[in-house]
């Protein structure tokens, strides 16, 4: 168990390489995201699921012209662990009804971010009307000894899956 991590240090520093690396368009969004870790029992679920030295997953759907909030929270290599949450204050442990699929979702559990940028460039989603063009933030969250922790995130469009 980890009750040596300060889930709102940890939720705090996301935010804050988030707004680093994405327009400030997403900067309301972000801070939205850190309410509902903050507010959720993540703290809760982190703490029964992770130990020491276990990298934490998370994506978040990010859309300033929409009000949704959909985010995925699981350990690498830890299936069972998969946590969904939305702004509703629902929280579901059924993979099935991610929002992405396992290739997206393997991508960043790998880090694999030349991957992700090459299909980002190569394979661009091009909706109907612009204001339904999503965007993810994916946020590593590597668990080091004594309460020390690592984060690192990347910001990219979604792109249509295939080869």
């Amino acid at each position: 168990m980890l009750y040596s991590y300060d889930w709102n240090i940890i939720a705090d520093s996301i935010a804050s390489i988030q707004k680093e690396i994405s327009d400030s368009i997403y900067h309301n969004k972000i801070d939205l995201y850190t309410k509902l870790r903050k507010g959720y029992s993540i703290k809760n679920y982190i703490d029964s699921t992770a130990l020491e030295g276990d990298t934490i997953i998370i994506m978040e759907y990010h859309n300033p012209y929409k009000l949704t909030a959909n985010c995925v929270i699981w350990v690498k290599g830890k299936p069972s662990s998969f946590l969904i949450y939305d702004k509703y204050l629902n929280k579901e442990r059924d993979i099935t009804r991610c929002y992405w699929s396992v290739y997206l979702r393997k991508l960043c559990e790998d880090w694999n971010v030349t991957e992700i940028r090459k299909k980002e460039r190569e394979r661009p989603y091009e909706p109907i009307s612009p204001l339904d063009k999503p965007s993810i933030i994916a946020t590593k969250i590597i668990l080091k000894a004594d309460g020390v922790f690592g984060v690192d995130s990347i910001y990219f469009e979604y792109f249509e899956e295939g080869s």
